[in-house]
């Protein structure tokens, strides 16, 4: 007796075998099964800072200051961003978030260093490097 057609409302046709029947969608779920909040969909802070840092350094250098002064900070804003993701929980750093927590971090730490040191050494005088 409870089946399909017996739970129509009046007058409406009930769903004949083999049709697909279309569905709300259900909401959005995390990782963790549980609905995720529109404030859990934002994640963008943490990524802002760190394309505005590196824009920020590309338009520098693009617009004349020394690369000695523009690599070194974009690698600073690589490595404001690994501090980011390693503090920040998972829903606030989500847009830095794409693989472990630990291979972010180590991964945007270690890009950031090489631009660090590899933007200082640009300041090392050619004469010690070839001799």
């Amino acid at each position: 007796m409870d089946r399909t057609r017996d739970r129509t409302a009046r007058r409406q046709p009930a769903d004949p075998p083999g049709q697909r029947v279309h569905r709300r969608a259900g909401p959005e779920v995390g990782t963790d099964r549980r609905e995720v909040t529109g404030l859990q969909r934002t994640g963008w802070g943490a990524y802002a800072v760190v394309l505005t840092g590196t824009l920020f350094g590309l338009a520098a250098a693009l617009f004349g200051a020394p690369t000695e002064v523009a690599v070194p900070l974009i690698g600073v804003f690589f490595l404001i961003g690994a501090l980011f993701r390693g503090v920040l929980p998972e829903a606030r750093a989500s847009r830095l978030a794409v693989r472990a927590k630990a291979t972010d971090v180590v991964t945007l730490g270690l890009l950031g260093l090489l631009l660090v040191f590899g933007g200082l050494m640009l300041l090392v005088p050619r004469e010690w490097i070839v001799g």
